[in-house]
């Protein structure tokens, strides 16, 4: 086994001095190995559980044998299951029990350590595609001494070696059930399957056959994909790692990589020489050679080759990190073979976190190819080395057996006839892939294996020749009244109303049980204004590039008024369990005209109610005993029966009509489904634009910004009627700028958020500058999508064709003159990043004070990391300040200050940061803001006394007592919210801690308190024993709220804070806002620096733990005494009592940018002012927009 191999090869090289000692050979004893100790092995000691023979030897349980010669090994060796005798009652007959899955037993000593999960993945695989697993869950059983585990008779402490690195496949305890309810595979059967055509083959073996050399598409991409595709739906259901086995081979990699370290594995032996020409040792040289020049990444390199590791290390240095080795004395002991197993897959686990495979043909990286899907939600990128080149057509492929692939696309002429073309394979990948290279389309490399799609056609008088011309299995779902639905089946056809919709939604309500794993909807026509070719798009779309994407071409920035009053109707009155967010036209931007791609595992996230319901609503069978007709007839209600329905559903959004769901026409009903697709399939409710090439291939296929007003001449069609405001939402804009100008007010966004200025008749960008007498957003943080409007929008165009600053005349998105037809455009971010520095370039003045922050690194003092393009400007302190992001450094000499907040060392050896610093005007003022003190030290004795600490430990203080950190509560000087009742708090300690793990002091208490008191519940990163209550909101202001609520139901906070630098962080705040009693270890003068008396219990007066968790568990027991510590929030707060808590809250980052702002050069020019309550609650707005 490749472990000893390894371990001999360490010992030797390293003796001989070939192999420096660095991190590659670890020494593997009882006492490091994570659970793994003397103290667990106790051989002898451990009585034995009955050991279950074979079905195969023995008349107790239930064999099943499909050998055709015994004694015999091949790939054709099995017979088809409706050979056998009676199959049919066979299947019953196993179905009724528990498939036991276990391993070959006279392979066990020699068997690989991958082999034992292919005897597990190919029995499960052979039993669900026949359909042999009913009620009664399989179990996986391999107790027989082996290499990598001795069994429990024979001192070992083995019972199920499955269980040594994954958990079991189901939940049940397999020793309770009696043999007569099981049934396996014969011993004979399981050999033969390891290497069937039907099975999973991860290496390219040719048994049987009396010429080795790789035969056909054997060992092809083709073939590697299709065994891939083939395991993950085994994989992806029944395997799960164990936890303890991911913990350490997560503390292993820690230990050598960084957390967004990019990673490439490479796993180089001497054995992968399957094929008849092995390839040298230079392939692999070459190929990590060009993915570590392509990207910024490091190589864990595994395998036996250590040549090949000292050759590359040679040339890329520390970029090579070996996959730390082993070195066990006693290998062939039962702790020997402990130890051996779980390294094999702790290195398989740790190879699932590579960002790309590099590989030739070695079991232990394919697993971890096929363990990464489960473990972290997508496919590995593989580059794999030593592929066969011949081409063998789909139909011929040895990769499947069944259905035979016809060159024109099968309807589905019923739902029955569905669920037959999906179980016999022609409704496949690998068949749609097969009909698509016939259409002379280029199929994605996806495009493999038996997983199945279908296309839903909803039809009213549409020509559809077109779909013989496409590659997908189709369903024609038919209108009733377009001459075409009588004598169809009735599962096709759908009542004409609620337009597309409610054909979508009867086929997925009739089909729920038996989807298609993807399901494609669209209209009648190939090629319509709102997409380019469907034919064309469908030969080549990735279905595993998204979850939900639309196919059509036009993004619809946001939604005319109209639109949102529907929708928001529509959500709260038939759909209420989920909650509609959208408070403006503003907040949604979607793709138009319902035709998508969606997974069925999105599907299946909604109850097949949930869609029922939704059809009834399409059509209108969930009226008040009435239904609306297509022409839009309205149900007949009395006004009274109206008021009461109507006051059931009280209007929230400003501005909308209140109505009834169940009133709207039709048409209506249809549009609020087209425009809620995205987000009932689980998308936001801001869409954002598809990768082209990910998703087809080409953006020529799927045109991702078409235009919203079509030219004459485009090659897409034509829009019937351009004035139609659902084709353009923007021209009922104007109409609502009153009404978006007070919102925005109201928000104190003002001018930040919308241009509105009319498009200029000059041409020139210049021009077009001048007429900006305000701020600009083109961001609203740092991964926000782009929205331009107004004439900036045109600009934006021109530099799409080119980068200069003249506009051109190619640019067909409409003839918008005197502002009257506002057009609109999502921009890409590229386009728009150059677009803002040409803005902030041309506007910029010294009318205001300009401040740049140099880096995107969040910083408290800059509303928490909010970036605003190409500036944001300020008005709080009473005169405008300007923050320009790092986009805009080329403009530092001009600038007030310039604030770095990048605590990377490489900050300040950036040669653009240096030449800035030797140009810097003599009255420049420069900040570090949370720097390490080493920066700060730098950049002082660089600037002198024009250069300013900003931190809660500097001399310029900004303390965490913040909106931003403590949301309302500030308001009530955290008497508010009130306290949970006393018997509905958890009995423990919370403790949120995400960064320092690794700090002594605090790992040492910590640990102690862990260990003394174990209902101290770790919510966050560092120690983290329990699940959050609440999940993480995301985003600066969303977190900090979160964390409150998490601490909320707990009796008791740990707040530990550095002792060393004496400063207190918000946690204590947080605690003590929510009625958490906080538990405080840190500053000594804490108790001077809260806004109470007698609220906090000090564990700086404790002198052990134990003696802090005595106190702790008193207090537990004695609820008056608890509830003392809780009766400041009853009180009314008085400043003369709290003088130092009263200079920390002068020193908050809510006032910050105004202090910092009277430190400025040209501050004397401009009447500032301290930062009161107007400015306050602009602060505390903009925090809210932090990223």
């Amino acid at each position: 086994m490749w472990t000893d191999r390894l371990a001999k090869s360490t010992m030797l090289f390293t003796a001989l001095g070939l192999l420096p000692v660095v991190h590659s050979a670890i020494t593997l004893s009882p006492t490091i190995t994570g659970g793994l100790t003397s103290d667990n092995y106790e051989p002898g000691q451990k009585r034995c559980p009955k050991y279950h023979t074979p079905c195969s030897d023995t008349t107790r349980c239930e064999p099943l044998d499909l050998v055709k010669e015994k004694g015999k090994i091949g790939d054709k060796n099995l017979k088809a299951f409706t050979k056998i005798f009676d199959s049919k009652t066979k299947r019953r007959n196993l179905r009724t029990r528990h498939l036991r899955i276990r391993m070959i037993k006279k392979w066990s000593d020699s068997a690989e350590f991958g082999a034992y999960f292919l005897y597990v993945v190919n029995q499960l695989l052979y039993a669900e595609t026949h359909e042999l697993i009913g009620d009664k869950a399989p179990f996986v059983y391999m107790p027989e001494t082996g290499s990598y585990h001795s069994s429990c008779s024979e001192g070992g402490n083995i019972t199920n070696f499955w269980e040594r690195g994954f958990q079991p496949v189901t939940n049940i305890n397999y020793e309770k059930i009696p043999e007569a309810d099981i049934w396996e595979f014969t011993q004979d059967t399981i050999k033969n399957l390891h290497f069937d055509k039907s099975a999973v083959r991860s290496l390219p073996y040719t048994m049987g056959e009396d010429d080795k050399r790789i035969k056909g598409d054997v060992a092809t991409r083709n073939w590697l994909d299709c065994q891939r595709n083939r395991v993950m739906g085994i994989v992806n259901k029944y395997i799960r790692v164990k936890p303890e086995i991911a913990a350490l081979a997560e503390k292993r990699w820690a230990e050598l990589f960084s957390a967004n370290q990019s990673v490439v594995c490479a796993h180089v032996s001497g054995e992968e020489k399957f094929m008849s020409n092995p390839k040298s040792i230079h392939q692999f040289e070459h190929a990590l050679g060009r993915e570590l020049q392509t990207q910024n990444a490091r190589a864990l390199v595994s395998g036996t080759n250590l040549r090949f590791v000292n050759k590359m290390k040679g040339l890329y240095g520390d970029r090579i990190v070996k996959m730390p080795a082993i070195f066990i004395e006693d290998e062939d002991s039962a702790l020997g073979k402990k130890l051996i197993a779980q390294e094999e897959m702790i290195e398989i686990i740790m190879m699932t976190k590579c960002n790309s495979m590099l590989k030739s043909w070695a079991l232990s990286p394919e697993l971890s190819v096929y363990l990464h899907t489960s473990i972290h939600g997508s496919p590995m990128k593989t580059i794999d080395l030593d592929l066969n080149n011949n081409t063998v057509d789909n139909e011929h492929s040895s990769c499947y057996i069944g259905h035979k692939c016809e060159e024109k696309p099968m309807q589905l002429k019923s739902s029955t006839a569905m669920e037959s073309a999906l179980k016999n394979g022609a409704c496949s990948r690998r068949c749609t892939a097969y009909r698509a290279v016939k259409q002379k389309g280029q199929p994605a490399q996806t495009m493999t294996g038996e997983q199945t799609a279908v296309l839903v056609v909803a039809h009213y008088t549409e020509n559809l020749d077109w779909l013989e011309n496409q590659p997908f299995c189709y369903m024609i779902m038919e209108k009733v009244g377009n001459g075409d639905h009588a004598g169809k089946d009735p599962s096709t056809v759908v009542v004409n109303k609620g337009n597309e919709a409610s054909s979508y939604l009867k086929f997925l309500g009739l089909n729920y049980k038996n989807l298609p794993d993807h399901v494609l909807m669209t209209h009648g026509k190939a090629v319509c204004e709102h997409n380019a070719d469907l034919r064309k798009l469908l030969r080549s779309i990735n279905l595993d590039a998204y979850g939900y994407a639309s196919l059509n071409g036009i993004q619809f920035p946001f939604l005319e008024y109209d639109d949102i009053c529907d929708l928001h109707t529509f959500w709260t009155q038939i759909m209420p369990e989920l909650k509609f967010t959208p408070k403006t036209f503003m907040d949604i931007s979607t793709a138009c005209c319902a035709q998508f791609v969606v997974s069925k595992e999105r599907i299946l996230k909604r109850s097949q109610d949930f869609y029922d319901r939704l059809f009834d609503f399409s059509v209108g069978s969930a009226d008040f005993g009435h239904s609306t007709d297509s022409s839009g007839t309205t149900v007949d209600l009395s006004n009274d029966e109206r008021k009461k329905k109507l006051a059931e559903f009280p209007m929230s959004l400003p501005g909308c009509e209140q109505n009834l769901a169940l009133e709207f026409n039709s048409f209506t009903r249809g549009e609020v489904l087209e425009l809620s697709w995205h987000k009932i399939f689980g998308e936001n409710w801001h869409t954002t634009l598809l990768n082209s090439t990910e998703f087809c291939g080409s953006a020529k296929i799927c045109p991702q910004d078409l235009p919203i007003l079509r030219a004459k001449n485009s090659t897409y069609g034509v829009v019937d009627n351009e004035k139609d405001p659902f084709w353009n939402p923007a021209s009922k804009f104007l109409k609502v700028v009153k009404h978006q100008s007070e919102t925005l007010k109201s928000k104190r966004l003002g001018r930040n958020k919308f241009i509105r200025t009319k498009i200029p008749s000059t041409k020139d960008v210049n021009t077009v500058l001048k007429l900006s007498e305000a701020p600009v957003l083109v961001s609203a943080g740092r991964n926000l999508s782009v929205v331009m409007l107004g004439s900036y929008s045109t600009v934006l165009s021109a530099f799409k064709q080119s980068k200069v600053a003249k506009l051109t005349t190619t640019q067909h998105i409409g003839k918008a003159t005197g502002g009257s037809n506002l057009v609109v455009e999502r921009a890409n971010r590229k386009h728009a990043y150059h677009f803002s520095r040409h803005v902030a370039k041309g506007s910029f003045t010294n009318e205001t004070l300009n401040i740049l922050l140099w880096d995107d690194k969040t910083c408290d003092f800059d509303f928490y990391g909010l970036r605003v393009e190409p500036y944001l400007e300020f008005e709080g302190c009473g005169a405008p300040i300007r923050f320009y992001s790092a986009l805009h450094r080329s403009l530092a000499a001009k600038m007030d200050a310039v604030v770095v907040s990048d605590r990377g060392n490489k900050t300040l050896k950036s040669l653009l940061l240096m030449e800035s610093l030797r140009k810097r005007p003599g009255n420049q003022v420069w900040a570090g803001c949370r720097l390490k003190s080493d920066m700060d030290k730098s950049l002082a004795k660089e600037l002198g006394s024009n250069f300013i600490s900003l931190g809660s430990h500097s001399d310029f203080r900004i303390s965490r007592y913040s909106f931003g950190y403590l949301g309302d509560s500030v308001h009530s000087i955290l008497r508010k919210p009130e306290p949970l009742e006393w018997v509905e708090k958890i009995p423990g300690i919370a403790l949120i801690e995400n960064s320092n793990c690794e700090a002594k002091p605090r790992v040492t208490f910590v640990t102690a308190l862990l260990k003394a008191f174990p209902r101290t519940h770790a919510i966050g990163k560092c120690w983290k024993n329990t699940r959050p209550m609440t999940g993480w909101k995301g985003g600066h202001f969303g977190n900090n709220l979160n964390a409150m609520a998490n601490l909320r139901p707990y009796m008791f906070t740990l707040c530990y804070d550095d002792p060393d630098v004496n400063v207190e962080s918000e946690r204590i705040y947080q605690a003590l806002a929510v009625g958490s009693v906080p538990i405080y270890k840190g500053h000594k003068d804490i108790e001077s620096l809260i806004p109470c008396k007698k609220c906090i219990i000090n564990a700086n007066n404790f002198q052990s733990v134990q003696q802090l968790v005595d106190v702790v568990q008193n207090l537990i027991e004695d609820r008056a005494q608890y509830l003392e510590l809780l009766d400041w929030k009853k009180t009314e707060y008085d400043a003369a009592e709290h003088p130092a808590f009263e200079q920390m809250r002068v020193t908050s980052v809510d006032s910050s940018v105004c202090r910092f702002a009277k430190k400025l050069s040209r501050s004397q020019k401009f009447p500032l002012e301290d930062c009161g309550s107007s400015c306050i609650k602009q602060v505390q707005f903009l925090q809210k927009l932090s990223p």
